[in-house]
């Protein structure tokens, strides 16, 4: 596949490149708003988030007929650092879709250039969309991130991708994923499971790690994250979940940690349908999922119409668009009774390190059964103080109580058991001899029985909810 990617690259001529697949539609407007931004901006990179459109011949039945938009209703754009991106993908605390790809960004043909001069090509490894956006961001300084799309992701029948790393058995043979993508050579330090979406992102990240910044010791990857997440993603393929679980355990074995500190979400029949509806996502943005078949839509073509017509609003002036400061993922601080936010923009997001899922309205789930949350003092002069924080639990029916503990340093700082729904304030001692350093606070959060959504028949959410933080302040010990 990189190398149809190539040569389709290699006869692009303009000064600035895309990539579209023939399922995949681009707005009407789309390359009017780039041009915009890059000639006010003078941007490497422009990227966007796509929305999605699940085109009637989807492997996956519970999928099909459906568009998935995620409409912000003030565009705006950001200026992103591209090193904290690239280290925070490598940390798995951020998401790949979410890295400056070409398949969802304009991109300077100079800044191609200068890869293809380190690497001798652009497309790298079998995933060349994710790998475009890991040396996109380690190539440029910061790129320009715009929350109104200009692209959807079409996801048919014939999408390479997901044919291959969601197919159900029997779907696709060994020769047909070697046609589609190529030989796999896998990292020895990996393991082949049958066609893992995370086994092979991860062993294109290191290919891409050892070609460009070998001796960058800030980027590499922990594998007890990548068998968490592994594990997490578990049920997008039900029907391996053995399959999954032994590769799981076989890289625990190969890097020596336990198999018990991951968590596994409980094996599900099928997987969960997307239900058409609105849900608020913040105060002004709403995930919008349209049953195309009620809509009149079986293109790509058709979605387009149908979000220009519904979703979206023109936009006739992008030089009127404000450029927001560079998303910065350094630690927070907090000072005496000042409060870290974990809503969206909250003020405490760039301190959740691991564990935790998309900050929402209201807060930030966590989504494995282990979580690092860091943070800085300043101000704080005595050797012990408390933290009070505001969290709620993911309690449904039947499962009623969470049960859970904060470490810090491998001392147990506090332990709950949470048993009413909504939020609550919880406090405890946070000595010196517990901390990272006098200036520094590490926290690792333990859930016991986290669980998902989508198995006990809540929503189709398959992520394996516990605890939510809402905020955290600290307080002097004799105060509470």
């Amino acid at each position: 596949m990189s190398r149809n990617w190539e040569l389709a690259l290699s006869n692009a001529r303009g000064e600035y490149i895309t990539f579209i697949g023939d399922d995949d539609g681009l707005f009407s407007d789309a390359c009017q708003i780039a041009s915009g931004l890059i000639g006010h901006n003078k941007a490497d990179i422009v990227s966007w988030r796509p929305f999605s459109y699940y085109w009637g011949s989807h492997i996956i039945s519970e999928r099909k007929n459906r568009l998935l938009a995620d409409v912000h209703s003030n565009v705006e754009i950001k200026l992103i650092d591209s090193r904290q991106q690239l280290l925070a993908f490598y940390n798995f605390k951020l998401h790949y879709s979410q890295l400056p790809m070409i398949y969802n960004s304009f991109v300077s043909r100079s800044l191609v250039d200068q890869v293809i001069k380190k690497t001798g090509r652009y497309f790298l490894g079998v995933t060349p969309d994710v790998t475009s956006g890991i040396v996109n961001a380690a190539c440029s300084k910061q790129f320009i991130l715009i929350n109104r799309p200009l692209s959807i992701a079409g996801l048919s029948g014939h999408s390479t991708g997901h044919n291959v790393t969601l197919s159900p058995p029997g779907w696709i043979s060994a020769e047909e994923v070697k046609v589609a993508l190529g030989h796999i050579n896998f990292d020895s330090r990996l393991v082949p499971a049958n066609n893992n979406l995370e086994m092979m992102l991860a062993n294109d990240a290191l290919l891409v790690r050892d070609l460009l910044f070998l001796d960058d010791k800030q980027i590499n990857i922990d594998f007890r994250r990548l068998a968490q997440s592994v594990a997490s993603a578990i049920n997008d393929r039900p029907w391996f979940y053995q399959e999954t679980m032994r590769a799981v355990e076989e890289l625990a074995a190969k890097h020596h940690f336990s198999v018990g500190d991951i968590s596994f979400p409980a094996p599900i029949d099928c997987v969960p349908p997307m239900i058409p509806g609105e849900t608020p996502r913040g105060e002004q943005r709403t995930l919008h999922i349209i049953d195309c078949d009620a809509a009149g839509i079986d293109h790509v073509s058709d979605a387009v119409a149908y979000t220009e017509r519904n979703l979206l609003k023109p936009l006739d002036d992008v030089k009127s668009l404000h450029l927001l400061e560079s998303t910065k993922f350094d630690i927070p601080s907090a000072a005496w009774e000042e409060k870290l936010f974990f809503c969206e923009e909250g003020n405490g997001v760039p301190g959740l390190e691991y564990g935790w899922g998309a900050p929402e309205t209201w807060g930030t789930w966590s989504i494995n059964n282990y979580m690092l949350l860091r943070f800085g003092i300043s101000g704080v002069e005595e050797n012990a103080f408390q933290v009070e924080c505001c969290m709620r639990a993911f309690l449904y029916q039947h499962h009623k109580s969470i049960d859970f503990e904060c470490r810090s340093r491998n001392t147990v700082l506090f332990r709950k058991t949470i048993m009413k729904s909504g939020s609550h304030i919880h406090r405890w001692e946070i000595p010196l001899s517990s901390r990272e350093s006098k200036e520094h606070v590490e926290l690792e959060f333990r859930v016991e029985n986290p669980t998902s959504p989508a198995e006990l028949g809540a929503s189709a959410d398959t992520r394996l909810l516990g605890i939510g933080l809402e905020w955290l302040r600290i307080v002097r010990s004799n105060q509470i």
